[in-house]
């Protein structure tokens, strides 16, 4: 061999190694978040004769026990302050229906971002993709506790804008980019409201 094919071996292995290692410590963050831990969000308490919801919120949180996600329902204004908003939580978009009334509660939330940004909620809808038919979500909203129920998921365009419908119904969609780590798709996970509970 050449020194030339030598050392252009040498420059086009270490850029690969260089990548590589880019690439992981760009998804790190994504790759932790997939980890599962043994932290619990607990919902409510079974006292045999009776069940106690704990800690009704008036503040607007969303709930997904079984993917430990619990972040603040930030109600965006307008479509330019969805991004920002998310930084700061899970952003409810502009002109959906609110929680407990009729139409679409329309949620979205990052499923990874990029490293330099703010915020604390980079990753919180990294596992979406685990919620499954069954699955129950809490929507606390003005003292009063929404529980919704998984009907259904789909993977969609990010021009699809049908997940975002309004019908005669009380339901909910929280959606995310997908796969994690591009904006490719989206996931819709649909639900609908099965119960209210109020503070007391």
């Amino acid at each position: 061999m050449s020194r030339f094919f030598r050392e252009t071996m040498k420059i086009t292995l270490l850029s690969l190694l260089i990548f590589i290692v880019i690439v992981f410590l760009l998804n790190l963050p994504v790759i932790f978040n997939q980890i599962p831990r043994n932290q619990k969000i607990v919902m409510a308490e079974d006292r045999g004769d009776k069940i106690i919801f704990i800690d009704i919120k008036s503040s607007p949180i969303l709930y997904i026990p079984k993917i430990n996600v619990k972040a603040p329902i930030i109600f965006s204004h307008n479509d330019k302050d969805i991004m920002k908003d998310l930084e700061r939580g899970v952003s409810h978009y502009p002109q959906t229906a609110l929680p407990g009334k009729v139409g679409n509660v329309f949620i979205s939330g990052h499923s990874s971002d990029y490293p330099w940004r703010g915020g604390s909620y980079k990753e919180i809808f990294v596992n979406l993709n685990n919620l499954e038919v069954g699955d129950l979500f809490y929507i606390d909203y003005e003292s009063v506790r929404y529980e919704y129920k998984v009907k259904g998921k789909k993977i969609v365009s990010p021009v699809d804008m049908s997940i975002m419908e309004q019908r005669n119904s009380y339901e909910a969609t929280l959606m995310t980019c997908y796969p994690p780590n591009t904006n490719l798709k989206r996931l819709a996970v649909k639900a609908e409201l099965k119960a209210e509970v109020i503070s007391k």
